[in-house]
């Protein structure tokens, strides 16, 4: 009940106000706790009427919460041609594989922004974490998007047992490629009880009888231990490379110049040199 919380505090416009879309996820992916949860999602009226709430309180960007905005076609597509219509900026979270062209001209014009994650530019890598997507999808999707000029994200992770100084160059590679809105790639912290971490345990990766709750808290700036390739200092090493690379390309600074303040301009460029010099986001 939005009339018992005072929402004035959250009127920024640099701020995207989170609407719950749905939890859970139906997928396996080797690293992650949702195992097979299955997928809770709101009425879409509902979601409506909430957003048409916001709004009228001021709200201009949304944040829709939930791992597969993209899962349902028909309720993917109602949903563009509803923020269309309500003309707010909003983003969310989707999977490369489940676009289809109807997606893509419905993404159109919407002001929506999804961002895809695709942890690895390595076949292999892929395979083994069980993300059920390729680089061919990857690329196609990039391609898809660039097309009809629709701003987009890709995130990755690096730290995965096979990854090394060849796989981080892939990344590197693939992201000149896709031409991606942003290309942020974070540490891999595989957390207990998923397959990943028992996996790593299995391979002399992770010492689990030495593991702090604070190893598992900052995998933005902080590799979480080797690979069967590097150290740890060398996935760092790797991973803050993969990101310098990305600070400053050409897709992020025609979005910056289309849609922010000159006023914002400082701060997202010391934001940018910040992670060059002292390697820290």
């Amino acid at each position: 009940n939005y009339d018992e919380i005072d929402l004035r505090p959250f009127l920024n416009r640099d701020y995207s106000f989170p609407v719950i879309f749905s939890k859970y996820c139906p997928y396996s992916c080797t690293y992650c706790v949702a195992q097979r949860t299955g997928l809770m999602e709101r009425e879409l009226e509902i979601i409506k009427e909430e957003l048409i709430y916001l709004k009228e309180k001021g709200f201009k960007r949304f944040a829709l919460m939930g791992n597969n905005l993209t899962l349902n076609k028909t309720k993917f597509i109602e949903l563009c041609k509803f923020m269309k219509s309500l003309n707010v900026e909003w983003s969310g979270d989707g999977r490369v594989d489940h676009m289809a062209q109807e997606m893509y001209d419905a993404l159109k014009g919407s002001k929506g922004t999804v961002l895809f994650g695709i942890e690895s530019a390595n076949k292999k890598i892929l395979e083994k974490i069980k993300k059920r997507i390729t680089i061919e999808q990857i690329i196609k999707n990039s391609d898809e998007l660039r097309k009809r000029n629709i701003p987009f994200r890709y995130t990755f992770m690096f730290g995965f047992p096979d990854d090394s100084v060849q796989t981080a160059n892939e990344m590197i590679k693939l992201k000149k490629r896709v031409g991606a809105l942003n290309y942020h790639c974070i540490f891999l912290s595989p957390l207990p009880n998923t397959p990943l971490f028992e996996e790593m345990i299995k391979l002399g990766l992770i010492d689990e009888e030495n593991l702090d709750f604070i190893d598992f808290v900052n995998p933005y700036n902080e590799a979480f231990c080797g690979t069967l390739n590097l150290t740890k200092e060398e996935v760092k090493k790797q991973g803050m490379k993969i990101m310098k690379r990305a600070v400053f390309n050409e897709s992020t600074i025609k979005h910056i110049i289309k849609h922010r303040r000159i006023k914002e301009y400082p701060p997202l460029i010391k934001k940018g040199f910040n992670l060059i010099f002292m390697e820290k986001r």
